[in-house]
């Protein structure tokens, strides 16, 4: 499905301000948003020594994950929500 649709859950983490670490295939377009909106990390499918060295840096750095959760939450509001719902 890699560049054909987006998890759903993709956006309900955004939407409660939430960082994102994404564990897909290049070219999906949750790797395009985590990527290009700054809010998360990346990690290619079947890559775990890449997703660990995710985790720890996720877990290293508490005020990064603030921002990257705030962050979040604002493109989500921006992006991604309908404009009657905001």
């Amino acid at each position: 499905m890699t560049g054909a649709g987006v998890p759903s859950r993709l956006y309900n983490i955004m939407s409660v301000g939430k960082p994102i670490i994404a564990i897909t295939g290049h070219g999906s377009e949750a790797e395009f948003v985590v990527r290009e909106e700054g809010i998360g990390w990346f990690v290619e499918a079947g890559r775990p020594k890449k997703l660990v060295d995710a985790v720890l840096e996720a877990q290293s750095n508490p005020k990064k994950l603030l921002y990257m959760g705030t962050l979040a939450r604002s493109v989500a509001v921006e992006k991604f929500t309908r404009k009657g719902d905001k």
